[in-house]
């Protein structure tokens, strides 16, 4: 994890007014241990193509994304004996990840669970998860929303779709608090594809959740980095 202190530099104020990311500037930062409550989430979705000549062309195809395992349970699994070691786990992730067909989760152990989903918030880019780890696996707590001017890091799988979390496939970076807009708080890092739904986080605890970015460009990195916040407010009574 990263000791988070205010810490508002040059380089971000430069970026925040004169709206040009500097690209290279984030800090990257070793993973550790205690960040094994990554998990890498892939499900489906379709795209429709106009067919003049008949029905349109459905083809499926696979996205990807990053949770944040926030609870484990002590709960029996109800029907597979093989299971009767596992503990029942929620993730947090984001909401866009879920297009209605199954969402698949990979631990950092290799093992693989399929998820049920407990709640979701389309506004707020927010979605609970559910499935089965073994109880090794790390969880994270929930933190407060962050103040501006405060540096934080984010942790995802951007790039690395369809591996498992490992301490190469995880992208871990520092990045600065910028004001709010509504229910999003932005900060100075940039995602691309497969970030989505990972963790924001200060002081050892998960403040947000990586929701996408304000600009896209190339290599599809989008900046300023955009962030659920009020994890708190959306997770009240989700948990039994």
């Amino acid at each position: 994890m990263c000791n988070c202190t205010k810490k508002f530099t040059i380089v971000s104020i430069f970026v925040l007014f004169v709206g040009t990311p500097i690209y290279g500037q984030w800090n990257f930062k070793e993973i550790v241990e205690s960040d094994k409550y990554i998990v890498a989430l892939k499900s489906r979705d379709i795209t429709q193509i106009k067919n003049y000549n008949g029905p349109p062309i459905i083809t499926p195809y696979d996205i990807y994304g990053t949770g944040s395992i926030i609870k484990k349970q002590l709960d029996i699994h109800p029907v597979e004996e093989k299971y009767k070691k596992y503990v029942k786990c929620y993730i947090l992730s984001c909401a866009h990840l879920n297009k209605n067909q199954p969402i698949i989760a990979t631990f950092f152990d290799l093992k693989v669970g399929n998820c049920t989903v407990v709640k979701e918030d389309k506004k707020r880019d927010l979605l609970l998860l559910s499935t089965w780890c073994l109880p090794g696996i790390q969880e994270i707590q929930i933190g407060d929303v962050p103040e501006v001017g405060t540096e934080i890091c984010s942790l995802g799988m951007g790039g690395f779709s369809g591996k498992p979390p490992s301490e190469n496939t995880i992208r871990k970076f520092t990045g600065v608090v910028y004001p709010y807009i509504n229910e999003y708080i932005f900060i100075d890092s940039p995602f691309i594809n497969g970030d989505s739904g990972g963790a924001v986080i200060q002081n050892e605890k998960l403040i947000g959740v990586i929701s996408g970015g304000s600009e896209i460009f190339k290599n599809n990195l989008h900046w300023p980095g955009r962030v659920c916040s009020n994890i708190k407010e959306f997770l009240k009574d989700a948990i039994k």
